[in-house]
């Protein structure tokens, strides 16, 4: 049997479009947040991604901008099934 995991996107901060995924997923399955606007104006000129994004329960794992306006949370191991873990976007980041 497939491991899954919950998610669920506190998508708090004003500005998010979409947040990937939004459904019960693969215990491997990264995480993808699409903002509105540009946030990362640049790849080597970003707002480090980890003064505003968490996941609970605490998960290790690679967090960073593919695009100015996409970030990725991928994690090092499989994810726990059967357990619910929500990514909250702090909502003063983008002033």
């Amino acid at each position: 049997m497939t491991s899954r995991f919950a998610l669920l996107a506190a998508a708090v901060a004003t500005g998010i479009l979409r947040v990937i995924p939004n459904r019960v997923a693969e215990a491997t399955e990264e995480v993808r947040i699409t903002f509105d606007r540009p946030v990362a104006v640049e790849l080597n000129q970003t707002i480090d991604p980890s003064t505003f994004f968490s996941i609970a329960p605490s998960v290790d794992g690679l967090l960073q901008w593919l695009d100015p306006v996409t970030l990725r949370f991928k994690p090092n191991h499989p994810l726990q099934p059967s357990q619910t873990y929500t990514v909250t976007i702090a909502n003063n980041f983008m002033g």
